[in-house]
This record gives structure tokens, sequence and C-alpha cells, in this order.
């Protein structure tokens, strides 16, 4: 069955904002990338290119978030719950070629200090990973759940960023030999 028109727009800006940015990526590229005429786009997406990125972050958003349940729920151990999701960050960014870091990262960055409605995506994109990694140190037993889960996601986003800046894995390999102090 072919991918709906909606839907191919959505994972096309989605790749296209993660690897690009958010300047860099245009209706044009998106169009010819997706197959799917101009005329479906404005139909599904009338405010354009903005209200396509901001469905295109929530469906990231969502998409990490199903990824790293399905490695974290894979373990039985707090540790290698966190230890299987960095090694999803680390081999998201070495299969790409280093082109590939936060889907919302890259956005954030560039727009959500200009960008009120990005913004706001980004940071409910956010707040949903915070959600589920405080939902995890819950399930282990951490009282502190909330400021654990600030903790690492903060440190996975520096990593993620420092990563694809330095094109190695060294800042998120640093993360994973001292999960202690991002699990205490």
């Amino acid at each position: 069955m072919k991918t709906p028109p909606r839907d191919r727009l959505t994972q096309t800006t989605a790749l296209l904002l993660q690897t690009q940015g958010y300047n860099n990526t245009g209706l044009n590229q998106i169009l010819q990338e997706s197959g799917v005429p101009k005329g479906s786009l404005y139909h599904y997406f009338p405010g354009g290119k903005e209200d396509l990125a901001i469905a295109a972050l929530e469906q990231s958003a969502v998409a990490v978030q199903s990824a790293l349940q399905a490695v974290a729920g894979a373990h039985a151990s707090l540790p290698a719950c966190v230890a299987a999701a960095i090694d999803y960050f680390i081999d998201q960014l070495e299969t790409s070629q280093f082109t590939k870091g936060c889907p919302v990262a890259t956005i954030a960055l560039e727009q959500a200090g200009i960008n009120p409605r990005i913004q706001a995506a980004c940071e409910q994109a956010y707040a949903a990973w915070h959600a589920a990694l405080a939902g995890l140190f819950l399930a282990h037993g951490k009282a502190e759940a909330p400021r654990l889960a600030d903790r690492l996601l903060m440190a996975l986003e520096g990593g993620l960023v420092l990563s694809r800046a330095r094109h190695d894995c060294r800042a998120l390999q640093q993360i994973k030999s001292d999960l202690h102090r991002y699990l205490d």
C-alpha cells in the first residue's frame, strides 16, 4: 500500500529538517523528494512550511520516543536500558555519516528564538521525551525521576550536538561510561 500524501510530506520534511535544518529546507525540495503535488501540500498544510515543519516535528518526536521505548524495553536493568538508548543515537549518527542528529535540536537551535509556534512544538517534543524518561526512572524505583530525566535529557542532547559537530561519538560514549552519574 502506498504511503498517503500527508504522511509522505511529513516524513520527507522530518528527514530534511533533521539533516539540513529549517532554513535550508525548501518547499520545492520537499515536494520533489516526497513526490506529492503542490496542491496537496496546501490542502494538508494550509499554513505552508511552518505547519508542515510542526507536523514533522511531532512525527519525529513520536518516532524517536517509540524507538527508544523499544530498545530500552528489551533490557531489564536501568543502566542497560539507558545504554541501549545511547547506542540507538550512536547508530543513527554513524549510519547517516553524522547527518542525523536529534530531529528536534536542529530546528530548536535555528527557530525557537524567532518562531513561537515552532518553539512550542520543540518544547512539546522535549516534554514528551522527558516524561518517557521520567517514567522509565519511576519504573526502576527512582524517587527523583523528573530530576534524573532532566539530567539525562540534557546530557543526551549535548552529546548528540558534540558528536555531530566532531563527527565522532566520543561524547555519547562518555555518557555511557559515566551512566552512574546520570542515574543516581
